[in-house]
């Protein structure tokens, strides 16, 4: 399962996640809509999973097309107290974060390109910050193929 972050008011993300929807269970791939609130995308696609469901464990990649803000109903989160000024909401740096160390392939285009490099893992193995929609899936599939980022595990040899 993919799991796919979006903002349901980004117009930009909501124009493209149809495509990459379809590209991917085109090649066997389930992909989950994550958003902060449950119900329908404003494109009627059907949100899968909110911020307070999802869970890393679910997905073996993640998709992030939005930076989506903190949400009035975001709960107090004292992890986000290093930064309190952020208009990221919490649950989604959570949920990058936790796919990071599993060693998940995760990869952003557009806003959500822009909050991976905001985490400064434009570097890292495993993180791509993709420019078109067709490269979103390209490169999710390219790095399921491997199951994990095994790369970034210290002193490994794959």
């Amino acid at each position: 399962m993919v799991g796919i972050v979006v903002d349901p008011d980004d117009a930009g993300a909501l124009a493209e996640i149809a495509a990459i929807r379809t590209a991917l269970r085109g090649k066997g791939t389930l992909p989950l809509i994550i958003a902060s609130r449950g119900g329908m995308l404003a494109d009627g696609l059907p949100v899968q999973r909110t911020f307070d469901t999802a869970r890393s464990v679910e997905f073996d990649a993640l998709i992030v097309l939005s930076a989506p803000s903190r949400a009035a109903t975001a709960p107090f989160d004292a992890r986000d107290l290093a930064d309190p000024s952020s208009p990221l909401d919490p649950r989604v740096r959570l949920l990058v974060e936790e796919c990071f160390r599993h060693s998940k392939p995760i990869v952003g285009w557009g806003a959500g390109a822009d909050l991976l490099r905001s985490f400064r893992l434009e570097q890292v193995p495993g993180v791509v910050a993709a420019t078109s929609a067709d490269q979103v899936t390209e490169e999710v599939l390219a790095m399921l193929a491997k199951h994990r980022v095994w790369e970034r595990e210290e002193g490994s040899t794959a």
